[in-house]
């Protein structure tokens, strides 16, 4: 489980994706990303990278969660989802 800040591109391009995802040094596996909202940008970006899925915080289930290696989520998604399980 990795909780970043917010999840911003400032393209939709998707070798910016991939350089996040690098950088979080999870390029390799798969990844669950879960999002508060989505932005025009990060559906673009993250829309053909097939070890990637893009979910938002109230769509997650556990059937995402156990198919993935890496969870990566930000810290509005992971309020949001404390205060419904909670």
């Amino acid at each position: 489980l990795i909780v970043v800040e917010n999840v911003k591109l400032s393209t939709p391009k998707t070798s910016e994706m991939i350089k996040l995802l690098e950088t979080l040094k999870v390029a390799d596996k798969k990844v669950l990303l879960v999002v508060k909202e989505f932005d025009d940008n990060l559906i673009l970006a993250s829309r053909n990278i097939q070890n990637l899925v893009l979910i938002l915080a109230d769509e997650i289930n556990v059937f995402d969660i156990v198919g993935t290696d890496v969870m990566v989520i930000t810290e509005d998604a992971l309020k949001y989802v404390e205060e419904v399980l909670a």
